[in-house]
């Protein structure tokens, strides 16, 4: 016999709970299905968009009064707090890192959901009645039988979530320094959406906390408070899926080898130092590498027959510049110097970016920006009512001396 649904409630909070649920599903499945990217990382982040939707989907049938029915689901997603945190983390590590497996040193991560199960086995246990009564108390009169182990599993839980947030972010901020001594690929700039979402996740976690302090310690109930701060992972699915599924150049990423062996550091004598120099402004002048988008450092030394090591030298102590701001130095003096062209007028400024070494136009005007002071459009406006002025002036001049 079918179980009564006349007790289901379709209210607001449930329909946004489960609107996230779905799109987390559905971002899944196309990731998975996807036939771009890294399919490890692809994997990794289905796995969390999975864990997540079915954490919302947990809290959909709470606050549709679903769980009535269904009382054996209570509780099964609650270790999966534990899993966030570490899957993250993990598709991070396998987005930029070649050679990825996850084996068993790195399966240990998921120890504490599992403990987390064994700890909540005797929940478990209960009969469908007695967590169908828990769950009414608790909404009803929450901080009267909120059990002190619960919250401190929630404490651990935003405890781990800040730790991995941490991990996760000097991961990233690693892999961004060693790409910028190896690589002149302006995609590193979009690593900025991934640290976000590190933080994004922290932040989710603090106020999940902050909600059941407030209904353990002082004694105040709102279930609205709880809705609206698990609605914030519905948000991530969203950023999280769309960046992975309408972006999909944000999930392809240039990978960084496991370290080879170093070459002996040997400072080069400062004769050889300058003669190396003069030959790498020499080959950058005539031969253009940076035009290259996806230059790197061991290419550039292959050109000019030094070792890699010595040319990095070479770059960080004469020029006090890092391999990646010195390539798009370059980059920019030409692109300014095409903006300037009048042979190219008839050229966007994304193509202009792109012929000279960009990557997209949101790194090219990030960078610009940031050198120059404005945007390239602006930069062009401004060079245009410069040109004006000069011409209008000379006008002048010619007028006056007639």
């Amino acid at each position: 016999m079918m179980p009564s649904l006349s007790h289901i409630t379709l209210n607001f909070w449930s329909l946004l709970l489960l609107f996230g649920a779905l799109q987390g599903f559905f971002f899944a499945l196309t990731l998975v299905l996807s036939e771009r990217g890294d399919k490890t990382a692809n994997r990794l982040l289905s796995f969390l968009l999975v864990i997540i939707s079915l954490h919302l989907s947990e809290y959909t049938i709470i606050a549709t009064g679903l769980y009535r029915q269904i009382p054996y689901v209570l509780g099964t997603t609650l270790p999966f707090v534990f899993l966030i945190g570490p899957v993250y983390y993990l598709f991070a590590v396998a987005l930029l890192s070649e050679g990825f497996a996850v084996d068993i040193k790195r399966a240990l991560h998921f120890v504490p959901a599992l403990l987390c199960y064994l700890l909540l086995l005797p929940f478990y246990a209960k009969s469908p009645a007695a967590k169908a009564d828990f769950v009414s108390g608790l909404l009803q009169n929450g901080y009267v039988i909120f059990p002190l182990a619960q919250f401190l599993l929630l404490t651990l839980s935003t405890f781990q979530m800040l730790v991995y947030a941490y991990l996760t972010y000097d991961f990233l901020n690693t892999y961004e320094e060693k790409f910028k001594h190896e690589s002149a690929s302006t995609e590193i700039l979009n690593l900025a959406w991934l640290k976000k979402i590190a933080l994004g996740f922290s932040l989710y976690m603090m106020l999940f906390f902050i909600a059941y302090f407030q209904l353990f310690l002082l004694k105040s109930h709102r279930q609205e408070i709880f809705y609206a701060v698990v609605l914030i992972l519905s948000a991530f699915i969203h950023a999280v899926g769309f960046n992975a599924v309408r972006r999909p150049e944000s999930l392809l990423r240039t990978k960084i080898s496991p370290a080879p062996p170093k070459y002996q550091k040997t400072a080069l004598p400062a004769t050889r130092a300058q003669t190396y120099l003069e030959k790498l402004l020499r080959l950058m002048a005539s031969q253009k590498p940076f035009l290259n988008p996806e230059l790197k450092l061991s290419e550039l030394a292959e050109a000019l027959h030094i070792l890699p090591n010595h040319l990095s030298q070479v770059i960080n102590a004469e020029l006090n510049k890092n391999f990646f701001d010195f390539v798009n130095e370059y980059r920019l003096e030409e692109a300014k110097q095409r903006l300037l062209d009048p042979s190219f007028e008839h050229y966007s400024i994304l193509a202009i970016a792109l012929d000279v070494g960009f990557n997209n136009k949101a790194s090219f005007n990030r960078v610009f920006k940031k050198h120059v002071g404005m945007t390239p459009s602006d930069f062009v406006k401004a060079s245009k009512l410069q040109r004006e002025q000069h011409v209008e002036s000379e006008h002048k001049d010619s007028v006056l001396k007639s």
